[in-house]
């Protein structure tokens, strides 16, 4: 069975969904 989320690479291309990549590493850092 395949994942059904795309990649993380598949995801860089949404600019809505790449603003939430930093977002979420700052949360995981803090």
């Amino acid at each position: 069975m395949k994942d059904p989320r795309p990649p993380l690479l598949l995801v860089d291309d949404h600019p809505g969904v790449r603003r939430l990549i930093p977002v979420g590493l700052r949360a995981l850092a803090a």
